[in-house]
């Protein structure tokens, strides 16, 4: 399709007022194609499910070995594996992680950025 758009504003474009106008509009079709294009490329590339698989994977064994650790040094406190998910998944994003307790996570996951008060 954008063949045809393309190759029939080229062929009209004799007979715009101006040299000007057919370059405006042929400048603005080719800015129309090209966003088309990113958005097919961008929709195109998304990460494929079995490598969110296997990342959700990783972050669940480092979650579990982090809450080991915890509990191999003694810790008593029970309901803190969902604390160990979100580090670990922090930790392997990269992404800093906002807490109220950062002596843990820095205790758990050494290289994790972390925002505390």
């Amino acid at each position: 399709a954008q063949d045809l758009i393309w190759r029939q504003s080229v062929a009209a474009a004799p007979r715009c007022v101006s040299d000007q106008t057919a370059a405006l509009l042929l400048d603005a079709l080719n800015a129309m194609f090209d966003a088309g294009t990113r958005q097919r490329a961008a929709f195109n590339a998304h990460t494929p499910v079995a490598i969110l698989l296997l990342l959700l994977l990783v972050a669940f064994f480092a979650a579990v070995r982090a809450h080991l650790a915890y509990r191999r040094r003694g810790g008593q406190r029970s309901g803190v594996l969902p604390d160990f998910f979100i580090g670990a998944d922090a930790a392997l994003s990269g992404a800093p992680l906002l807490t109220r307790d950062p002596r843990r996570y820095r205790t758990d996951f050494p290289d994790l950025t972390l925002i505390a008060p």
